[in-house]
């Protein structure tokens, strides 16, 4: 117990698997935690610490535990024997970390893609939170399909559209691939079906996004099962704040010729594109996309990444064979968020992974959409049909990406009829971010009653 006049001392465990999209916004959420007087610790499976991950980092400790699977492992090569394994072996080795811990947890916050860790909340009597780091609009959907509110495309009627509060109308290409009747993937599923179904081990719900970039579909929530909006969860760079303590976790090697490349550039000319960490292009996109760039005209910054395969390696310089060195640059990795906040980029063409976006709409960027799988078809209905920042490229009869369709979106976010009015919205949304996480705004507000019910009840 605390003596009188001393301050006592509330500690907080966050748990994610170690994936860079997982781990950052936890990061900056335990950072902006610690900046209201709690003392946070993250959990990620050590796997992590062959990254070459400090103890601490932005204020933040981590800890590291075994997901039962050896550290050389590629386990994104078979990601239902992974999430098997850690589901299986990380409570276990969960609940040792905490028992070893010197002083006691007020509260644990897991994020979706480790649901267990409820349970093992539950076991030591402590409360848990959960970071929702994909929309808003998701959290919905996936609240109302796996506890069968609304309906939703089946087997025997796959094309139906859904209505749902909140939000425009949803056809099969919007929706989240892991509810569709076509999805072959087992453990994703298995995995949200256990979490929204059991939703009452969750005392708080917390998402990665802010108030006026969802205020319909949230409020629609607040009958049903609160989720309190406390992003943008990105550096403090892309928020105007300069701060060397929010780095984030990086597990690829950015080229710094990248900046120095950009300074060369005119304002609000360069095309940038990244698919992610996880996404590759195949041979046929790379191609379609080179292709309509050169037609173009404009100067561009690519992310290639290195391919497994020797027969592919040579795909990262294809742009370079069509004769266009001069035209732009091809790295195996950048500085996004530095990149996103130069004033030289006019265009961010994205596969709409959550925190990619939730970057680019924080620098204030317009986005060509190449949504593939899981939440992104759902975030690219988002950049179009309800923030109106950005166009979505469209596969063709073939299922393929075809040069003339990347050429169009091109030339509609560069030049077209609706250019000004994507720079103007995102203008705004930029504003807006900006002003939630500052001192009273709208996900300061929700950070610090999240920080006061824990507080109360210690």
């Amino acid at each position: 117990m605390a003596l009188e006049g001393e301050k006592k001392e509330t500690n907080v465990l966050m748990v994610a698997f170690s994936a860079q999209g997982h781990i950052n916004p936890m990061l900056r959420l335990g950072k902006r935690l610690v900046s209201k007087g709690l003392q946070v610790t993250l959990a990620t499976n050590e796997v992590a610490q062959s990254n070459s991950f400090t103890r601490t980092v932005a204020g933040v400790h981590l800890e590291f535990f075994s997901d039962g699977l050896s550290l050389d492992y590629k386990r994104e090569a078979n990601m239902d024997y992974y999430m098997d394994s850690i589901g299986k072996f990380g409570p276990i080795n969960l609940s040792a970390l905490i028992q070893s811990h010197s002083k006691k947890f007020s509260c644990i916050i897991n994020n979706p893609f480790v649901p267990w860790v409820s349970n093992v909340a539950a076991k030591h009597e402590i409360p848990c939170a959960m970071l929702w780091i994909q929309p808003c609009t998701l959290y919905a959907i996936y609240y109302r399909f796996y506890n069968s509110l609304n309906s939703f495309p089946t087997s025997e009627n796959p094309q139906m559209n859904v209505e749902l509060p909140g939000l425009p109308s949803l056809c099969t290409e919007d929706l989240p691939s892991f509810i569709l009747p076509s999805s072959s993937v087992s453990s994703f599923p298995k995995m949200l079906c256990e979490l929204f179904q059991d939703m009452k081990k969750l005392k708080w719900v917390l998402g990665n996004s802010f108030q006026e970039l969802e205020t319909d579909v949230t409020e629609s929530m607040d009958e049903i099962h609160p989720i309190w909006p406390v992003g943008p969860l990105v550096p403090s760079s892309l928020l105007g704040k300069e701060d060397a303590t929010d780095e984030g976790i990086d597990l690829f090697k950015s080229e710094d010729t990248c900046i120095e490349w950009l300074n060369r550039q005119k304002p609000s000319s360069v095309i940038y594109i990244s698919f992610g960490s996880l996404l590759m292009e195949s041979p046929k996109e790379k191609e379609s996309i080179a292709t309509a760039l050169k037609r173009s005209g404009h100067p561009f910054l690519w992310v290639v990444k290195p391919s497994d395969s020797k027969s592919e390696e040579s795909e990262g310089t294809l742009p370079l064979k069509n004769g266009m060195g001069d035209q732009g640059l091809i790295v195996k990795w950048s500085p996004q968020t530095q990149v996103l906040a130069h004033p030289s980029v006019a265009c961010f063409l994205s596969h709409c992974g959550w925190n990619s976006l939730s970057e680019s709409i924080t620098a204030g960027v317009p986005i060509i959409a190449y949504p593939q799988w899981t939440d992104q078809p759902t975030n690219a209905k988002l950049i179009t049909d309800v923030l109106h920042i950005g166009v979505r490229l469209t596969k063709n009869q073939e299922g393929l990406l075809g040069s003339e369709e990347v050429e169009k979106c091109i030339q509609e976010i560069m030049s077209g009829p609706r250019s000004d009015e994507y720079k103007t919205n995102a203008a705004k949304l930029k504003q807006a971010a900006r002003e939630a996480v500052s001192d009273g705004g709208s996900s300061d507000r929700n950070i610090q009653l999240f920080v006061d019910e824990i507080i109360g009840n210690c």
